[in-house]
């Protein structure tokens, strides 16, 4: 199913919340949004998501309800799939209004299954040669804890939860972090513009 809604501005400290029942479906993919939101999956907890993200995956658990919130004093008008299959893009990601129109060909670099060592990571440049990445998909295969995302700072900017997949779309540095005592086993794969 593909849907677009209108997620209501906060009012005053009191976030817009927008509830959908996702029954049923096992990915949730955000095709556009005008701004960034926060979304809670049945027992995720809340987390920060924006145009491009994609979580859970089809062999993964039902999603149930979603409950969106918007702590923004402006309304948040979001275009998103759920279901019980892979969801691929196939137009450009917009979010504030911006969307990319490069068009050009493309090829896909995976390791397979790679080990995320305990309190370490896997650091990805955003080249391969001189071809520059389009998109970096990491899937955390463990069952129970989180994989960090950093950038090329050394920050955390997000967040994989065990069992699911993120998508994003950028040819920057990206380090996939294990910050808990045992590996975890990961798989990361790449899209590269040809």
């Amino acid at each position: 199913m593909i849907k677009t809604i209108t997620l209501p501005a906060a009012s005053g400290i009191t976030p817009g919340v927008y509830v959908e029942n996702l029954s049923g479906s096992k990915v949730f993919a955000c095709i556009s949004a005008t701004a960034a939101f926060n979304i809670e999956f049945k027992g995720t907890g809340t987390f920060a998501f924006s145009a491009g993200q994609i979580y859970g995956q089809p062999n993964g658990s039902n999603l149930g309800a979603a409950t969106f919130s918007n702590p923004t004093a402006n309304a948040i008008t979001i275009t998103f799939y759920s279901g019980a299959e892979n969801f691929v893009l196939t137009t450009p990601v917009s979010s504030s209004g911006a969307s990319s129109n490069k068009d050009a060909s493309t090829y896909t670099k995976g390791a397979g299954t790679t080990v995320v060592g305990a309190m370490s990571g896997v650091t990805c440049s955003g080249l391969d040669g001189t071809h520059q990445r389009k998109q970096f998909v990491v899937t955390n295969l463990d069952s129970t804890n989180p994989l960090s995302i950093k950038d090329n700072s050394g920050n955390v900017f997000d967040a994989v939860a065990a069992g699911t997949s993120k998508t994003y779309f950028t040819n920057g540095v990206i380090t996939v972090y294990n910050g808990n005592a045992s590996p975890i086993q990961a798989t990361i794969g790449e899209i590269f513009y040809s």
